[in-house]
C-alpha cells in the first residue's frame, strides 16, 4: 500500500510532515551537487504529569500555534497516539493551509 505524502514548494523551500517515508528522500536531495537542506521541527508532541498521571501535550507553537493539551471533544490526550493524530489534524488544516493560500488538498 502506497502512502500519500504532500509536498509543498514555495519560494525555493520545501515543506512537508516528515514521515519515515520522506528519509529516502532527503538522502537522495543530500547527494546532489551544491545542494543543502535544513529540517525543522513544526511541533513537538511531550508527556506531562498531573496529580500523579501522565498525558499527552502539542506545543504547536514552532509554527505560531499554541501548546494544546485537550482534543477539540475537550478530553486530554492520555494516549501519545492521540495527540501525534492532533498535532497532524491541526498541521494540515491550519498551518499547511494558511501558509499555501488555501490551495492544500488534504484526505
Amino acid at each position: 500500500m502506497s502512502k500519500r505524502i504532500d509536498l509543498f514548494i514555495r519560494e525555493g523551500s520545501v515543506e512537508t510532515i516528515y514521515q519515515d517515508e520522506v528519509a529516502g528522500l532527503l538522502a537522495e536531495v543530500a547527494k546532489q551537487p551544491s545542494t543543502s537542506f535544513v529540517v525543522r521541527r513544526a511541533s513537538h508532541v511531550e508527556p506531562y504529569t498531573e496529580e500523579g498521571t501522565v498525558y499527552w501535550e502539542v506545543d504547536l507553537s514552532p509554527v505560531g500555534g499554541a501548546v494544546i493539551r485537550k482534543s477539540e471533544s475537550g478530553e486530554r490526550f492520555t494516549r501519545r497516539q492521540d495527540a501525534l493524530e492532533f498535532e497532524l489534524r491541526w498541521l494540515n488544516q491550519f498551518y499547511f493551509r494558511r501558509h499555501n493560500h488555501g490551495k492544500a488538498d488534504f484526505e
